[in-house]
Formats: structure tokens, sequence, C-alpha cells
């Protein structure tokens, strides 16, 4: 996650939101979400409560979504991601790498043709979460090549 906060004022919240839903096995439910409602709560000078429908709209125990968001909980995941990044040299999003080599700005669209493939084929892997600071989707014990994608909302 790298939330571009300089462009994007609900960024920040909308990453800590994603990985509060994270905590309730929603994390790719919630990304999605954002990312299909990004010109709704991208308007808004106060997102907060949007997040926090989104979060009652996919289910989640709404108490415990609304107090890790309140609380800041997941900030430092948030700060994380972006540090790694930083670290990367990632400096816009989406931003992709395969194993250590990043993908060149002007290869994304043939980055995201190759996913679109992949999803419409049917054969995309399960989500199966590695550790509890990363979301994950497939077996990264048994990948010929990992692949990170850095995002903002």
């Amino acid at each position: 996650m790298y939330p571009l906060t300089s462009i994007h004022t609900g960024a920040q919240k909308s990453a800590e939101a994603a990985f509060c839903a994270g905590k309730q096995d929603k994390y790719f439910e919630m990304e999605e979400k954002l990312f299909a409602t990004q010109a709704d709560w991208g308007a808004l000078p106060d997102a907060i409560p949007a997040f926090k429908q989104y979060a009652a709209d996919l289910g989640l125990d709404t108490k415990t979504f609304d107090q890790c968001l309140d609380g800041g909980e997941t900030a430092l995941d948030v700060a994380a991601d972006s540090m790694a990044a930083q670290t990367f040299g990632v400096s816009s999003t989406p931003t992709f790498f395969v194993n250590d080599l990043q993908i060149p700005p002007e290869l994304t669209g043939a980055v995201l043709q190759a996913i679109d493939y992949v999803a419409a084929t049917g054969s995309l892997p399960e989500i199966m979460p590695q550790t509890e600071d990363f979301h994950v989707k497939g077996d990264l014990q048994a990948a010929q090549a990992a692949m990170a994608v850095f995002l903002d909302y």
C-alpha cells in the first residue's frame, strides 16, 4: 500500500480501512470497494463515514472495524508499506515488481491486461494470507515468481 497523501486527502485512512478490513479477512473485498467508489469518497471532506458504511456493506463487525479505524490501529502497517515502497523506488501507483524487476510505467497497461486475462480464464489462485502483515494471493512457497504491487486508492 502506498497512499499518495499529497494528492488524495483520504488516501491514508482508505489504506488503514483496507488493513482494518483485513483483520476480519476482508482485505481484498474492501480494496475492491475502495477502488470502485474512489470518485465518491475521494470528493468528501471526511471519508471515514463512507469507509465505515463500506465495512457494514461487506458484513464486517462494525464495532471492531470502527475501533480499528478510529484508533489508527493499522497506521503503522500503512507506514511500513510506504517505507518499503520508498525503499524500492516507488514514486507513483500502480507500480509492479516481478521478482526484483520493476516493471516500467509504460508497460503497466500490458501487465494489467495480463492480469485481466488470467482473471477471465477463471484460473485465479485462492487467497492464502501468509502472515498478518501482508495480503497475499496464491502460494508464495510454490511460486516460481513473485509480484509486489504498491497501490493508492
